[in-house]
């Protein structure tokens, strides 16, 4: 049984990590003694970032999603705001507005050092927000209280394909503070959540 708690199109990669789970549980139910390398490579067969879920920490991706390097994150906590839509990747993807010949950040050029926290871009946010107007409300009310509470804007964003958006947090009490002030605004459902430093099966499923 499986009580997700994730939404469905959601772009927090809930079905990919439920997916890398389960390649975790079975090579250690049936004691098949593959390795994180190899079960990474049956991952990549099922979705593009499987293999991030069972490479079992936080990373930088290149490639596909494959291509891992270990990245070193402080401790953080996470304001996310689930707006009432359902955004599907393969219809993002498929947009010809979405910008595809992006140069590459390098992981030195994601650091903003003032809050002690990694930043980005998503290239895929400006289609996903001209195409769904919940999720462009509910980013422009999470960086309005962000702001509020003394944060950079910019480090606010939308996760993965959609639909959810996000914004971290050096603290869980900042956190909590952006989150109450963005529940009034009636954008969606508002969780905090506090950032992993590994997959809670760690190394334990694979030799």
């Amino acid at each position: 049984a499986l009580d997700k708690q994730i939404p469905i199109g959601g772009g927090l990669g809930g079905g990919s990590s439920d997916a890398a789970t389960t390649l975790l549980a079975c090579n250690r139910l049936w004691e098949a003694g593959c390795t994180r390398e190899q079960l990474a490579q049956l991952a990549l067969q099922l979705w593009a970032d499987v293999p991030f879920f069972v490479f079992g920490r936080n990373a930088y991706a290149t490639g596909i999603g494959e291509a891992l390097q270990p990245l070193q994150l402080p401790a953080q906590s996470f304001v996310v705001v689930a707006p009432p839509a359902t955004v599907a990747t393969r219809d993002i993807f498929a947009d010809p507005d979405l910008t595809r010949e992006t140069k590459p950040f390098k992981i030195d050029g994601l650091w903003r050092g003032r809050l002690g926290i990694y930043s980005g871009r998503n290239d895929l946010e400006p289609v996903v927000v001209r195409r769904f107007p919940a999720v462009a409300a509910a980013l422009a009310a999470l960086k309005e209280s962000a702001v509020a509470a003394g944060m950079d804007p910019a480090l606010v964003r939308m996760s993965g394909s959609g639909a959810c958006v996000f914004a971290p947090a050096p603290s869980a009490s900042l956190a909590e503070r952006i989150a109450m002030d963005v529940l009034r605004c009636q954008v969606g459902t508002v969780r905090v959540a506090d950032g992993l430093f590994e997959h809670p099966l760690g190394s334990r499923q694979v030799g």
